[in-house]
């Protein structure tokens, strides 16, 4: 066993240190030494280390291939989507024209720059190269996962894993394509196994973090970004994640530390300054808000989301023009965008345009006939237009489509009593007042249907209980009195 395996990798580059150009002179190019240094500092994911090493190599050694792989691991740790690991792989290949694992990774860096044709041939090529290479049908897997075919890039990770069942790589990516079919259970059971066989696995610590985010699990969702950033602290996606499941914890003034993290690591992503935005939005400071959104879109303004996310903090400071303008941009970038029509016809609507409201609802129902909050929203446009009939079926619409708008049936039957149609009222009433027995509206305007079809006993208990939870309420007060007087009478 080498030395190199019990031996911090990050120590012998230090021990190193000037001495490198000597003892390259004393040892052959390809000397084991190196490339065993190479691998332990890939396999410990000292990405910063491992960069100063292989440029040291290339500097020193430059026909070698090996250094320029691993320069292009580097790169592609870095930044997903990068050129100059691609070059750094092609420059390799240009030096061993037999090297199977510069092959791999080039095809795997040609599909996340989405050159998928020559990905697939410089994947196919690796495997002939060597069919019994893991990590060539995971550079395969990989190639296929960013053209969103995840089905059969788990077959060539189930492949992998055959040809070796401790690649923990072939676990996490196997993991990563689960997340994306929202098989989250069997993602986890993968990022276990990857991080059982690979402790320091910092990228499958912040990937099963995602799972469990997406399950719902907020707290373990912290608990393994907490541990992908000990091990990696300039790990910046694993500061925006963990962000992410604090505002779902709805720890805001948590999530904003963390985004701020992330964007001093990398001040040019964008996305970070709009969720950055959001927590903000969410504490209420909506102008601290919209300088995040005005960053997001100086970085990116091609993304809709960003334009639309700004017109709703314009929307709650009661600015509808300048939301309008906003979602009218995010239309123009996405014209299938439904929330952007949606969330237009809002501030229409707060304008008292019911008549534009409708028509942007109108089109978001059209893009997606299941859209159930256009039907709400339509439904509300209408009954201020006193068209109640349409409201009513609008309102049923959304409550078909999801219970969370059983809320809903109270709109109904206030429609409902506006057209003088008392028992339709009174259905609907009884219905929320299944889910909501103390809502003192509903008891109150209950009280009066009830009385407009001479129900009176009905009538004055459910007055009754409206006032005795509302007291101070002086309408509540008025009805009671009254329907009690006339139940005395005619009771």
């Amino acid at each position: 066993m080498s030395a190199l395996t019990t031996t911090s990798s990050a120590q012998v580059i230090k021990s190193l240190g000037a001495q490198f150009s000597m003892v390259e002179k004393l040892l052959s190019p390809q000397h084991k030494f190196w490339k065993e240094l190479l691998d332990k500092l890939y396999a410990d994911h000292e990405w910063d280390t491992l960069f100063v090493l292989a440029n040291q190599c290339i500097a020193a050694l430059p026909e070698w291939e090996e250094g320029y792989l691993y320069r292009g691991f580097v790169k592609n740790h870095r930044n997903r989507e990068s050129e100059e690991a691609l070059a750094d792989f092609s420059k390799a290949i240009t030096l061993n024209s037999k090297f199977g694992r510069a092959y791999a990774f080039r095809g795997m860096q040609r599909g996340f720059l989405k050159e998928y044709d020559k990905a697939m041939e410089d994947c196919d090529y690796a495997i002939s190269l060597d069919p019994n290479s893991a990590e060539a049908y995971t550079c395969r897997g990989r190639m296929k996962r960013s053209q969103a075919n995840h089905e059969e890039s788990i077959k060539d990770y189930d492949q992998s894993i055959h040809l070796d069942s401790k690649f923990a790589s072939a676990y996490y990516n196997r993991a990563v394509a689960r997340c994306y079919l929202n098989d989250y259970e069997g993602a986890i059971k993968d990022f276990d196994e990857a991080i059982r066989l690979d402790p320091k696995y910092a990228t499958a610590y912040n990937g099963r973090g995602y799972a469990k985010k997406d399950l719902k699990d907020y707290e373990g969702a912290i608990k393994d970004y907490d541990e992908a950033i000990r091990l990696d602290p300039k790990y910046v996606h694993a500061y925006n994640n963990r962000g992410i499941a604090k505002k779902d914890l709805k720890d805001y003034e948590g999530a904003i530390k963390d985004y701020d993290e992330a964007i001093r690591l990398d001040p040019n992503e964008e996305i970070y300054f709009n969720n950055r935005g959001n927590a903000k939005k969410d504490l209420k400071d909506y102008e601290g808000a919209i300088k995040d959104y005005d960053e997001a879109i100086r970085l990116d303004p091609n993304e809709e989301i960003y334009f639309n996310n700004r017109g709703n903090a314009k929307k709650d400071l009661k600015d509808y023009e300048g939301a309008i303008k906003d979602y009218d941009e995010a239309i123009r970038l996405d014209p299938k965008y439904v929330n952007a029509y949606n969330n237009r016809g809002i501030a229409k609507k707060d304008l008292k345009d019911y008549e534009g409201a409708i028509k942007d609802y109108d089109e978001a129902i059209r893009i997606d006939p299941k859209y159930m909050r256009a039907y709400d929203n339509r439904g509300d446009a209408k009954k201020d237009l006193k068209d109640y009939e349409g409201a009513i079926k609008d309102y049923l619409q959304a409550i078909e489509l999801s219970s969370i708008y059983k809320n809903k049936w109270w709109d109904v039957a206030w429609c409902y009593g506006e057209l003088d149609r008392s028992h339709q009222a009174i259905t609907y009433y009884t219905r929320y007042l299944t889910k909501f027995p103390n809502s003192t509206s509903a008891l109150n305007n209950i009280a009066v249907q009830y009385e407009e079809v001479s129900n009176l006993e009905d009538a004055f208990l459910h007055s009754k209980k409206a006032h005795e939870l509302d007291p101070e309420n002086e309408m509540y007060e008025r009805n009671y009195r009254r329907i009690k007087e006339n139940f005395k009478k005619n009771g």
